[in-house]
């Protein structure tokens, strides 16, 4: 093998997600399922009727369509909290445009979701956004496409670290005061 060529194949094998398939296992409707499972107070907008004749799509519901947006318009992973939080930003406006003829749903059903989409999506409260952020990473970090457990995005903070009992207690550094700034300099 040329060195060349074991080269580009040592950064093949680089870029391969450290994840397992996850997304692969887990199909588009069970994901959505699960994510409103876990927050059952999150709007479905799924009233749009398909293109051709006949009663409303089933399977389009708004997180159907953000997560077929998140992975197929812009590429973003499914394991990154931050490229979750990207793509919410995105509905809000305030990162990234969507191009409406390109979001899922455009060419399927007889009006183009994205505004009512972008609109429910800006209903949610900074808290619910998070946790539906949460719920997704939650739910694509399992690896193996199990159920997330309902309350698990929403469990509340952390306990607090338990304390060495051997080691003694020392207190907090002391806050800094007008002037301490001067000592360090020569």
């Amino acid at each position: 093998m040329r060195p060349l060529s074991a080269c580009w194949l040592l950064i093949g094998l680089l870029l391969v997600p450290l994840h397992p398939a996850a997304a692969q296992r887990l199909t588009l409707g069970e994901a959505a399922a699960q994510v409103y499972l876990v927050l059952p107070q999150l709007p479905r907008e799924d009233q749009y009727r398909p293109a051709s004749a006949g009663d409303r799509e089933v399977g389009s519901t708004l997180v159907q369509r953000l997560i077929r947006y998140h992975q197929l318009a812009k590429s973003r992973s499914v394991y990154s909290r931050l490229d979750w939080k990207l793509t919410v930003a995105d509905y809000l406006g305030a990162y990234d445009y969507i191009n409406p003829d390109a979001y899922p749903g455009a060419e399927t059903l007889s009006q183009n979701p994205l505004e009512g989409d972008r609109a429910a999506v800006r209903r949610l409260s900074r808290a619910q956004r998070e946790q539906l952020v949460q719920t997704l990473v939650n739910l694509f970090n399992t690896g193996d496409g199990r159920p997330i457990q309902p309350n698990s995005a929403t469990a509340g903070p952390a306990p607090a670290p338990a304390t060495d009992s051997r080691r003694p207690q020392q207190p907090p550094p002391p806050l800094p005061r007008p002037g301490d700034a001067q000592l360090l300099g020569p």
